[in-house]
């Protein structure tokens, strides 16, 4: 998934799981219960708009609110995914 708008996508329970969201736009995008685990964060436009390069490589801390099921709770933030 390279270079997608998914700017105000309604990405709620999405298995995003190792998505590669490398330039995607997901600017104010809900991903409420998203499974994020292994996802790539690169250039990503995060749903606060913040850019996932200046958050440490990751949109984790940056979801307006959103609270993924999986991803972004499992690792400190700059390593959002890895095991």
């Amino acid at each position: 998934m390279e270079m997608k708008d998914l700017s105000g996508a309604h990405l709620t329970n999405a298995n995003l799981s190792g998505a590669n969201l490398t330039l995607a736009n997901l600017t104010l995008a809900n991903l409420t219960l998203a499974d994020l685990k292994d996802a790539i964060w690169m250039g990503t436009s995060c749903p606060d708009a913040t850019n996932s390069d200046a958050n440490g490589g990751t949109c984790c801390g940056h979801f307006n609110g959103a609270v993924p099921s999986a991803g972004c709770d499992q690792a400190p933030v700059a390593l959002c995914g890895s095991e």
